[in-house]
């Protein structure tokens, strides 16, 4: 097992690496291109209209986050986020938090977190209601962050829940997916 593992690795660190917006190598082949560009992450983001068509295509905008794409990832995710897609407005909200793509503001994340709030998704209101107790990016408000956490347990939410139950201890609240990338794990998380 050491072995197999010792094996990866070395082979890895003498592969040879591709940069964050490299395309992937297109190759002709007689059944066929593998790779074409029209399927590349480069392809999408020059060419897709991302304020019209499926929300689907908004998973497009982690993929650029997660490869350090981060402008690509913002254009994709505001548009998104202004198009009603919940989970985009977080993402929003994260890369805002942490100065990705953008120029750090805890005021910005806390409004990208309101938004998903006030259109009433859980995972907005449980995020948005930290931010009220605590007091980042917001007017701390502890009696209004408790009101959005409650209503995220309302819709089951478990990390709501868990955090009444646990008598609203901050030091122990569990962040969403999005917002539990700390900036010491972050290049762990995106690459």
């Amino acid at each position: 097992m050491r072995f197999a593992i010792v094996a990866v690795l070395g082979l890895l660190a003498v592969a040879p690496s591709a940069r964050a917006g490299d395309a992937p190598a297109q190759v002709v082949t007689p059944d066929g291109t593998l790779n074409p560009e029209t399927l590349t992450l480069n392809a999408i983001v020059n060419d897709h209209d991302f304020s019209k068509g499926s929300l689907t295509y908004c998973t497009y905008g982690m993929l650029a986050a997660k490869t350090g794409r981060f402008e690509d990832s913002l254009n994709i995710f505001r548009q998104c986020s202004d198009r009603g897609s919940d989970p985009s407005s977080l993402w929003m909200s994260f890369l805002s938090e942490q100065g990705l793509g953008t120029r750090q503001s805890d005021e910005d994340a806390a409004g990208w977190a309101k938004k998903a709030a006030d259109r009433g998704w859980k995972v907005g209101q449980y995020d948005y209601g930290l931010m009220l107790m605590k007091g980042k990016g917001v007017a701390k408000d502890v009696e209004e962050g408790k009101r959005m956490i409650g209503l995220a347990a309302e819709q089951g939410y478990g990390a709501a829940k868990d955090l009444i139950e646990g008598g609203y201890n901050l030091d122990q609240a569990m962040p969403d997916p999005t917002h539990a990338a700390m900036p010491e794990y972050r290049d762990l998380l995106l690459y």
